[in-house]
């Protein structure tokens, strides 16, 4: 099968251009170059950890793997390489060694760190609250989602929620690339709406908790509280909002707790708000640690 890219505004540009330098070619000549690569019967998952962390929670169906023979060669070295080979042996899953051109056309110029996997798309599942959950409100970039994954992972978050046509259409290889491979094993559950989330936390007992910056927050007359106000003493509904806009009216009114995160530099500056997954990353910890004092 030959491939070229789908789309020239889909790909990774910054690979995509370094390619086509090393190549002394155009970027469009580049893309436009036919590439064999194998069909796949599913989706291709890319990148050590993802492939490895999808293995290890055994949520997907596997077709074969496709990797570079530097990788393989790596297996010595490098005890991920060497895990995935040994269970791929053990699953019984095709291996193929492909050239790095025909990953990065399997891939559509993602950084694939040289393997890939053919799997079975990764479903939404639901979870249940217990410590602290997290909902997202239109936030749609691939690495945004994936780092919020990774940090609600790391602190033992229950899961990820979001609501159907208000966020991604399905759990992608980059949010996957871009958590470290730690959606393969976090719940992310699509809900019909934001009330549903909410009766979910609330059922448990516990507390929505929303996000705003605190120029957005004093725009809109809302009485935001300070990280080192707010104690949590129940379950957490963690709520963030896109960084363009931020969380709705409508969803903003429905929580109990609007925190804000003050900057430390009190000079004039652009930068008035932090990135939606940083904002996860210090919610996550001052509960951790609030949860484990207590």
């Amino acid at each position: 099968m030959h491939r070229t890219a789908r789309n020239f505004a889909e790909i990774k540009p910054n690979l995509l251009f370094r390619k086509a330098k090393m190549a002394r070619k155009s970027a469009e000549k580049y893309v436009a170059k036919k590439i064999q690569v194998p069909e796949l019967q599913g989706e291709a998952l890319f990148g050590l950890h993802s492939v490895l962390e999808a293995i290890r929670s055994g949520k997907r169906d596997f077709h074969s793997v496709f990797l570079k023979k530097a990788v393989e060669n790596r297996a010595d070295s490098d005890a991920r390489i060497k895990e995935i080979l040994s269970r791929i042996d053990e699953l019984g899953i095709q291996k193929t060694l492909l050239t790095d051109d025909q990953l990065d056309r399997l891939t559509e110029f993602q950084l694939h760190n040289g393997i890939c996997m053919d799997a079975s798309a990764l479903q939404f599942s639901n979870f249940e609250p217990k410590t602290v959950s997290i909902f997202v409100d239109k936030v749609l970039d691939p690495g945004n989602l994936g780092a919020i994954g990774r940090s609600a992972w790391y602190f033992g978050a229950d899961g990820l929620g979001l609501v159907k046509g208000r966020g991604p259409k399905s759990i992608t290889p980059a949010m996957i690339k871009s958590s470290c491979g730690a959606l393969e094993h976090l719940p992310v559950q699509q809900f019909l709406n934001f009330n549903e989330f909410r009766d979910k936390i609330k059922a448990a007992g516990g507390e929505l908790v929303a996000t705003c910056d605190p120029g957005a927050a004093e725009k809109a007359g809302i009485s935001a509280k300070s990280l080192d106000q707010w104690t949590p003493e129940k379950p957490v509904g963690i709520v963030l909002g896109d960084e363009g806009v931020g969380i709705s009216r409508g969803i903003l009114n429905l929580c109990d707790t609007v925190i804000s995160i003050s900057p430390v530099r009190k000079d004039g500056s652009n930068v008035t708000s932090l990135n939606v997954s940083v904002v996860a990353g210090i919610l996550l910890h001052h509960i951790s640690l609030q949860n484990r004092t207590n």
